[in-house]
Parts: C-alpha cells; sequence; structure tokens
C-alpha cells in the first residue's frame, strides 16, 4: 500500500512538470527574444554558422544604417533623374554600386532588384520630369509603392539593429531568419512590422558565399 502510494505521489509531481513545462514551452514561443537566445547558443558553436551570419546580415545592417543616417548619401534604392528629353530616367547604378560595393551580394540578387522594381520603373519612364517633381501624397503608389517606406525593413520606422534568430542549412544554401529592433535604453524591443520577417539565402558561388535572394514569411 505504501508503494502503491509513493508511485502516485511521484506520478502526480511528474505531471505538475510536465504541465509547467509546456506552459513554459508556450511562453518561450511567444517572444522572438527568447526564440533568439536559444538559437544563438547554437550559433555560438559554429564558426561557419558565425560566418554565413555575418555575411546574411551584410545586407541589412548597411540598409538600416544609411537610412537612418541620410547625411551619407549612399544610395538604397533606385534613383529617379531628368533625362535629356524632359523625361524621367530611372538610374539603377548608384544602388548596384553600393551593393557590389559589400563583396556579399550575387548578381542573381541584383538582377532580382530589376525585376522587383520593373514595373515601377516602366511607368516612371513615361513621366515628364516636371510631372514627377510635383506629384504630391501618394500620386506614384499604384506602381511605385516601396517610394512611401523602407521596402527591406517593410516600415516606415527606424530600427536600430537586427539579431539572427534562426539558421540553417541544406547542400551548401543556407537560410538564415532575422528580426528588427529597437533600443531602449538597454533593452531591445523586436519589432514584427507587417507580421512578416526576412529570410535570406546564402549560396556558394565560386567559392565565395553570397546573398542571393531576401524574401518575406509570415510569424
Amino acid at each position: 500500500m505504501n508503494k502503491l502510494l509513493s508511485l502516485l505521489i511521484i506520478l502526480s509531481i511528474l505531471g505538475c512538470k510536465d504541465k509547467e513545462h509546456s506552459k513554459n514551452n508556450k511562453e518561450v514561443s511567444k517572444t522572438i527574444d527568447v526564440l533568439k537566445k536559444v538559437k544563438g547558443q547554437d550559433l555560438k558553436s559554429s564558426n561557419a554558422e558565425k560566418r554565413i551570419s555575418e555575411i546574411a546580415t551584410s545586407f541589412h545592417r548597411w540598409y538600416i544604417k544609411n537610412t537612418n543616417d541620410l547625411t551619407t548619401n549612399v544610395s538604397t534604392g533606385i534613383e529617379i533623374i531628368k533625362g535629356k528629353d524632359g523625361k524621367c530616367v530611372v538610374d539603377y547604378q548608384p544602388y548596384f554600386n553600393q551593393l557590389r560595393k559589400l563583396n556579399t551580394i550575387s548578381e542573381k540578387f541584383i538582377e532580382s532588384e530589376k525585376q522587383r522594381t520593373k514595373d515601377c520603373a516602366a511607368y516612371i519612364e513615361k513621366m515628364d520630369w516636371e510631372q514627377y517633381e510635383t506629384s504630391e501624397g501618394y500620386d506614384l503608389e499604384e506602381y511605385c509603392s516601396f517610394f512611401y517606406y523602407q521596402y527591406w525593413t517593410q516600415s516606415q520606422d527606424s530600427f536600430d539593429g537586427l539579431d539572427v534568430f534562426e539558421i540553417s542549412h541544406e547542400n551548401n544554401i543556407w537560410e538564415i531568419k532575422i528580426q528588427f529592433y529597437f533600443m531602449d535604453g538597454n533593452k531591445k524591443h523586436y519589432s514584427t512590422g507587417n507580421g512578416s520577417i526576412p529570410i535570406i539565402k546564402v549560396e556558394e558561388e565560386l567559392n565565395k558565399y553570397l546573398i542571393t535572394e531576401i524574401n518575406w514569411v509570415e510569424i
């Protein structure tokens, strides 16, 4: 009888621990901050993952720095200039030159930027320069919505930084998820913005790892 009672007590204690463990798991899943810390422990254990993380985050670190500080005069997107015939011209080169200077960006990604902005470029280059200069509010939103927010953070707000919180790889193709944050004193506040985060693909090209794609995934 005593043995049976002891067994019941042990099972009851284990059941309470399981419930508490389940509760804790739910709490962990609610915050990107905690998830990032858990994944961060894994990243420290591998020099390869650390290096890949540095490559993957290079673009957004550059982007946040130069969208926060406009005095750098660094192009972080396509530019619209006046053509000789009085029409608008879309100039990709200042932006693409900056990307190439990072030495972490594949030509695949640069080509995808042309594709992403091609409808806007086609629309803009039919406009007279004066019409473009006098456009107001959201006049160009239908074709060029990314003019009105920071596309690569999906926000009109400025972030202070970013962290890697998940990294995986298969057959020399790496995928890295990052999260943006604001600083409040010494505390980071992570933001999901519009409910999605970047997933960055890094692939090996000519014995060098480069960013080939950046897509958005819902969380």
